[in-house]
């Protein structure tokens, strides 16, 4: 199990003045509605992203939630690459996604514009601990 607190800690400590990407505790009742119902009992929220109205993630103890698509949980991830950047070295700064992995699939995780690394370092984070 991986600690909520270090995870809190690479994201406050990362220096980016993010914009659309938030701790979930510093966030209103009305803009956590969006993941509210989705919320298992004793899962807790940790960082939200939201692009738009059609797009949007929560970061949680357990699970990565994907607004209107799916969700993954966080103890079957394995892999977290940046393939776009190794496919496109000079898009190293503009890069916006993730692709994470399971042993059943991969996903693509999009994210807010110079954060990727912050992220790549969290999910590393994650897998590691649960190895």
């Amino acid at each position: 199990m991986f600690s909520i607190s270090a995870i809190k800690g690479k994201f406050e400590r990362s220096g980016i003045d993010f914009r659309k990407t938030f701790l979930w505790e510093k966030l209103s009742p009305s803009e956590k509605q969006i993941f509210s119902t989705d919320l298992r009992v004793d899962e807790i929220g940790i960082i939200t992203y939201k692009e738009s109205e059609v797009y949007s993630w929560l970061l949680t103890s357990e699970r990565i939630i994907i607004q209107n698509a799916n969700w993954h949980n966080l103890s079957d991830l394995k892999k977290v690459d940046i393939n776009n950047i190794k496919m496109n070295p000079n898009e190293k700064i503009s890069n916006r996604e993730l692709t994470l992995f399971t042993n059943s699939n991969n996903f693509k995780l999009f994210l807010e514009e110079n954060s990727w690394h912050v992220f790549y370092s969290i999910f590393k984070f994650i897998i590691d601990k649960n190895n």
